[in-house]
């Protein structure tokens, strides 16, 4: 019997292991570096001009939503409806105007009068005579935060609203509206100063709303202009401004 041995045979030309130099471990450390310091770079300007966005859409939102509400109730000034609460229906002023209220700063006040339909689910149709005030108030926070634009809703307990039955609590619609200014035309176009109700052809509404934060790098100088003034600001904020016209198609001759 023959017995064959295992015999292990190494080639002596195979390769050898081999690992990196210190030098391939450096140029690999600061290529890495410069690609995490990109990437960082790429991942700042991208997030920061995220939230630009983000901070001028919500400024735009808030400029749509204050105007629809206002405008919504001055093209309803001085109706009057048949079924109304009111004995003595026609006579009021269906605007008020203050201008350049106190605490609100420097910013106009609106209050319109008309008839509003109650609920009819009962099938008894009536209306109550609403006032609708728009206003700014200070914002919660430290002097300076801003204010906000409120809406106030009063059932009047008689033509021209002077003695009340109800009043509703103060509805917000959005913070950091910085001034809101009315103007008033007649029928050849003049500025009225000093009007009633029946020689108002169109209103001129203008407001003013910033940014909750701070989008820019470095403070802007720009000037805006609302209704009859205007305003310096210089700072990091981003703000815009809307101008519409209406007209209070129930007081119209």
């Amino acid at each position: 019997m023959v017995h064959k041995k295992n015999i292990l045979v190494f080639n002596s030309s195979s390769k050898k292991l081999s690992g990196l130099t210190l030098v391939e471990v450096l140029i690999a450390v600061i290529v890495g570096s410069f690609m995490m310091a990109a990437i960082y770079y790429a991942y700042s300007v991208f997030s920061g001009s995220y939230l630009s966005i983000v901070e001028k859409v919500s400024v735009n939102k808030a400029l749509r939503a204050s105007m629809t509400d206002i405008i919504k109730d001055i093209r309803m000034a001085g109706y009057i409806d048949e079924n109304t609460n009111i004995l003595n229906k026609t006579n009021f002023e269906a605007i008020k105007f203050d201008n350049n209220m106190v605490g609100s700063g420097g910013s106009d006040q609106i209050s319109v009068i008309f008839d509003r339909p109650v609920d009819v689910s009962s099938g008894a149709y009536i209306s109550n005579r609403i006032q609708s005030r728009y206003f700014l108030s200070p914002m919660d926070g430290p002097p300076g935060t801003g204010f906000s634009l409120f809406n106030a809703l009063t059932t009047c307990g008689d033509a021209a609203c002077n003695n009340n039955l109800v009043v509703t609590p103060n509805r917000k619609i959005s913070d950091f509206v910085e001034n809101l200014q009315f103007r008033f035309y007649g029928e050849q176009g003049q500025n009225l100063t000093t009007f009633s109700s029946s020689q108002v052809k169109y209103v001129e509404i203008s407001i003013l709303i910033r940014s909750t934060n701070e989008i820019y790098p470095a403070a802007i100088s720009k000037n805006f202009r609302i209704g009859e003034i205007t305003i310096p600001k210089n700072d990091r904020y981003y703000r815009d401004s809307l101008t519409v016209t209406v007209f209070p198609r129930n007081i119209i001759k």
